[in-house]
């Protein structure tokens, strides 16, 4: 797993979790880094929204609809919560606009 890919992976938070794709920011063979991607944003409150970054090259990325990387929350995750579900991997100019994305909310 690299930096940049979405594979399928269980998502915990408080009260449950749920299969879904997620961008892989690190891995050191036993733990990863990564984001949760959604695709549901209309009804998000506009301060969660703000964490939201959007997709453009969604369907490259092999993704089945319009979705956006969470960055409200890194997810810690063993391997054993990542399926071997490769989904696919951001576009050359979503990764760029991505960290200009994270530079701008740090």
């Amino acid at each position: 797993m690299r930096p940049y890919e979405l594979w399928i992976a269980h998502m915990a938070w408080d009260g449950g979790g749920k299969r879904r794709p997620a961008l892989i920011l690190s891995s050191n063979g036993r733990i990863i880094k990564a984001y949760a991607i959604t695709s549901q944003y209309e009804n998000k409150s506009e301060y969660i929204k703000e964490g939201y970054f959007a997709i453009n090259d969604w369907q490259k990325a092999n993704l089945q609809k319009p979705s956006y990387v969470d960055t409200n929350t890194v997810h810690k995750l063993s391997v054993d919560a990542i399926d071997e579900a490769f989904v696919g991997r951001l576009s050359q100019d979503d990764i760029e606009r991505f960290s200009e994305f994270l530079e701008k909310r740090n």
